[in-house]
């Protein structure tokens, strides 16, 4: 399998559609031809399907164990009073559930969900532990790949 880095979404995409590449992994761009039927969504990283593809299954139900998520969060510098990241923390939830934030969200699939900065610890351990996996293991396969070469 040949892998080609390119500089985002919408080059992928131009090149998926112009027969460059076979596959193409992660780009939003793709879907208004998914919709039109120029490109055939296989399968999506989400943990739920997604609103306007439904019939497009995610990881999880093929029975990988992945799912992710694009996560928008707000960081203060270590330090900041506690008063401080309070006050942060109510005026982000509030807008977040203001009706024209959710309209837009709804409108690019970005699923809502507010996380307290203590919950928010909690969600990252679980993808951090699955990232660790994946590097060691993308770290040991080129090592052999490596070893292989200089047999």
């Amino acid at each position: 399998m040949d892998s080609r880095s390119l500089s985002g979404g919408p080059f992928a995409t131009a090149a998926l559609l112009g027969g460059h590449l076979t596959a193409e992994s992660g780009a939003p761009t793709l879907i208004p031809y998914v919709k039109s039927g120029s490109l055939r969504l296989l399968v999506s990283y989400g943990e739920r399907r997604m609103r306007s593809l439904p019939d497009v299954p995610t990881l999880r139900e093929l029975g990988y164990d992945f799912g992710i998520s694009n996560v928008y969060v707000l960081a203060a510098p270590k330090g900041t009073p506690h008063q401080i990241i309070k006050k942060l923390d109510n005026a982000f939830h509030k807008a977040m559930d203001d009706s024209e934030f959710l309209q837009a969200a709804e409108k690019v699939e970005v699923d809502v969900t507010y996380r307290s900065s203590e919950e928010l610890k909690t969600f990252w351990k679980k993808p951090m532990c699955v990232m660790e996996r994946w590097l060691k293991s993308l770290t040991y396969r080129r090592q052999l790949k490596r070893n292989n070469e200089n047999l």
